[in-house]
């Protein structure tokens, strides 16, 4: 990228000043190496999403951001629905509520050295791939609808799972007000087979995992660290300009990053703080 196409605000901090039809700003953080670095089409990208109705405050890329559909992987924006503001299928991605999970072993590399080919073979013999790949559970339209207003719960509740598990999740594994009747038949069609494969239907993969690791490495703990999810669009509230606003905020490709103490933590984390994957802090 043209970094004199931008102004520089601070170290890391750079803005694209609004033209045309943008409404508000551009803001994307970065060292020089990391901006220079990104796509040209990043920068148009941004631009674009400034110009979305009820936008607040700035469309945001973070130091990764690189070229996506919509908005820029990578990218921030949220949006006043009194205002006008959109929910952008563009701003979330087409992997939706695609995350990170950081699991512990417990072991040491050389625990892992002697069995790693026998580790690698029986975790691609215990977990389906690929899109199309079929799974084994296979769900009702009752379950369905269970598991889709359940979430993570519904996994823990039949096996596939910990309680403790639910403790590490982002929104405990379940967002409130799941409305299983406004998903279509045709996208429950479609993901009725695919439970538990990876590339398609990622909702007890990691049970999977523990079950193949402790065939081999019995004494592996499998302890599940955190679980966030950097394809969402979230209502949240946020202090803007010094009051309370309801916003539509979308994060393609970014997570929440939260400070010591905030209420969102995991009680395991609440002395310090998260920022798992690309991190992203509306002001």
């Amino acid at each position: 990228m043209d970094l004199l196409s931008l102004t520089r605000t601070s170290e890391t901090e750079w803005r694209i000043e609004p033209h045309g039809h943008m409404r508000v700003p551009g803001i994307l953080y970065g060292t020089d190496a990391l901006v220079r670095d990104m796509d040209e089409k990043v920068y148009q990208q941004v631009v674009n999403v400034a110009t979305l109705p009820g936008i607040v405050r700035a469309a945001y890329a973070m130091p990764d951001a690189h070229w996506g559909y919509g908005f820029p992987i990578g990218g921030v924006a949220a949006f006043d629905a009194d205002l006008g503001g959109v929910v952008s299928a563009g701003g979330v991605g087409f992997d939706i509520s695609c995350g990170v999970r950081l699991l512990s072993t417990g072991l040491h590399v050389d625990d892992i050295e002697p069995v790693k080919k026998r580790l690698a073979d029986e975790l691609s013999r215990s977990v389906p791939a690929g899109v199309g790949s079929i799974g084994r559970v296979h769900l009702d339209d009752p379950e369905m609808n269970a598991m889709l207003a359940g979430g993570a719960r519904w996994a823990v509740d039949r096996g596939y799972g910990t309680a403790a598990d639910l403790d590490r999740i982002e929104e405990h594994g379940c967002m409130s007000g799941a409305r299983p009747e406004a998903v279509s038949d045709h996208a429950k069609r479609r993901q009725c087979d695919e439970m538990g494969t990876l590339g398609s239907g990622n909702h007890y993969l990691t049970e999977l995992v523990r079950r193949a690791f402790a065939r081999l490495l019995p004494r592996a703990a499998l302890t599940l660290l955190y679980d966030v999810s950097h394809n969402t669009c979230k209502v949240e509230l946020h202090e803007v300009d010094g009051r309370q606003r309801r916003l539509f905020v979308h994060r393609k490709g970014a997570t929440r990053a939260f400070g010591p103490g905030h209420p969102d933590l995991p009680q395991a984390f609440a002395a310090v703080a998260h920022g798992l994957d690309r991190m992203e802090h509306l002001p």
